[in-house]
C-alpha cells in the first residue's frame, strides 16, 4: 500500500502544472458567479472603519490568515479528491479486465 501511495504522490505532483493551468481557466469562468467582494475591498473599508492602528492591523492579518485558511482547505481537498479518482479509476479497470 505505501509503493501505491508513493506512486500516486509523484503522478499528482507531476500534473501539478496542469492543474495550476486549468484553475487559471476556471476562475475566469467562475468570475460571473461569485460575489463581487475582494480582500482589497474589505481592507479598505477596514482601514476606514477601525481607527485605532494597532487594531486595524489585528483585523487584516486575522483577514489574510482566514483566506489564506481558506486556500489551503481547497487545495488539500483537490489533491484527496484526484487521488480519490484516480484510485477509482484503476480499480474500475482491474475490475472490467477481471470481468472478461
Amino acid at each position: 500500500m505505501e509503493i501505491e501511495l508513493n506512486v500516486l504522490e509523484k503522478i499528482y505532483n507531476a500534473r501539478q502544472c496542469d492543474f495550476e493551468k486549468r484553475a487559471n481557466i476556471e476562475r475566469k469562468e467562475l468570475a460571473s458567479k461569485l460575489n463581487e467582494v475582494t480582500l482589497e475591498e474589505m481592507e479598505k473599508i477596514t482601514i476606514e472603519t477601525i481607527k485605532e492602528q494597532e487594531k486595524r492591523q489585528e483585523v487584516l492579518e486575522k483577514l489574510d490568515q482566514l483566506v489564506e485558511n481558506y486556500e489551503i482547505k481547497m487545495a488539500y481537498y483537490m489533491e484527496e479528491r484526484y487521488k480519490q479518482g484516480f484510485k477509482d479509476g484503476v480499480n474500475l479497470m482491474k475490475e472490467c479486465n477481471e470481468n472478461k
